[in-house]
């Protein structure tokens, strides 16, 4: 269901966790909020399920305003018929999967056959449809997670809400438990909200991202644009590029200027071309993706625009190797290449370059 979010600011004592943020959720989108520790992602989405109340902004779900500061609405969370799934399970040991998955209905009253079938249907549709008598101490951490999910379907809500749901589990486990949530929200089509930290969840899950700062949203969009092209050095970290820079534009390329720019790394002598153009004496953070470093073995002749290192050590990660890199008279660099090559030895010399139209110009 559709989601419009105005205005949301959320204040605790003098400290604002939530800035004047506007957000639009279209019906069935799958909606990632990302950011570290404190950056006011959990609060927005405790705001939307009615467990925080702001300090101003109005909350539209659907045609139905359940949050306005102005008018003072402020429809209960038990009443906002929104599904809610936490890190932990909230899963009761002593009772079986079907009565925890029951037990939301039978607080609403639902007569008990609608019950029964509510239950089979989500239980089945969370792969647990054998599950049902089975005690719930008995489950592993995977299968608790399943049963929470499949108790907030039960009230068919109309929209989810998850709050870093797969943080407790395994990492084998929790990538396979991201496919199937992706798939079972996908083939609902569901509308729902998902705060994480994790820059991989993000973008597996995601129809769109929403990078948090400081209460704000630093950038919004799909997670193919976003990882292409992110806005500033701050989203550009958190979504994994380990190679970022300080710098400065010195100059430009091209008899006219537009063939790019050249940007002194600072604290030393090296100059990247990028091909971005930006004002000559402008800071920018020099951005690049392990994957965009080309290497290629140490020669007495070096190519245009390569850089001379030594590799100080090689991570063999099956399908592709993993560099970290000195490069010489400047600072460390990470390089990725394809796992089908021998892996350099530590202390390998080589040559490193990096396309202009692979190097990205940012703001902070």
């Amino acid at each position: 269901m559709e989601t419009k979010v105005r205005n949301l600011t959320v204040k605790f004592g003098g400290h604002v966790a939530v800035n004047d943020l506007s957000l639009d959720i279209a019906d069935g989108e799958m909606l990632v909020l990302l950011g570290p520790s404190g950056c006011g992602k959990t609060t927005t989405m405790r705001s939307i399920v009615g467990l925080q109340k702001p300090a101003a902004g109005t909350i539209t779900i659907g045609d139905e305003v359940v949050f306005d500061a102005r008018r003072g609405i402020n429809v209960p969370a038990n009443d906002r018929n929104i599904g809610m799934v936490f890190q932990s399970y909230a899963i009761w040991p002593h009772l079986t999967v079907a009565q925890n998955v029951a037990f939301p209905l039978r607080m609403q009253k639902v007569p008990k056959a609608e019950i029964r079938e509510r239950v089979a249907e989500v239980l089945a549709s969370v792969g647990l449809q054998d599950f049902g008598p089975r005690g719930a101490s008995r489950l592993s951490g995977g299968q608790m997670q399943r049963v929470a999910l499949a108790r907030s379907l039960a009230m068919r809500p109309r929209m989810l809400l998850l709050d870093e749901p797969l943080s407790n589990l395994d990492a084998k486990l929790r990538e396979r438990l991201r496919y199937e949530l992706r798939e079972l929200q996908q083939s609902l089509g569901m509308t729902a909200i998902y705060v994480t930290h994790d820059q991989s969840e993000a973008l597996a899950l995601a129809d769109r991202i929403a990078v948090m700062r400081d209460g704000v949203i630093e950038q919004l969009a799909g997670p193919v644009d976003m990882y292409r092209n992110p806005r500033t050095s701050f989203v550009a970290d958190f979504l994994g590029v380990d190679n970022i820079f300080a710098a400065r534009v010195t100059g430009h390329r091209g008899p006219d200027g537009s063939h790019g720019s050249v940007a002194r790394l600072d604290g030393s002598a090296i100059d990247i071309t990028a091909a971005a153009v930006k004002e000559v004496g402008s800071p920018a953070y020099v951005c690049i993706r392990p994957e965009d470093v080309v290497l290629t073995p140490s020669s007495p002749r070096r190519p245009e625009d390569a850089l001379a290192a030594t590799v100080v050590s090689a991570s063999f990660l099956g399908d592709r190797t993993r560099y970290h890199l000195a490069v010489e008279d400047g600072p460390s660099l990470f390089a990725v290449a394809p796992g089908a090559e021998d892996p350099l030895a530590p202390g390998a010399k080589v040559f490193t370059r990096v396309p202009p139209n692979k190097v990205q110009l940012l703001d902070d």
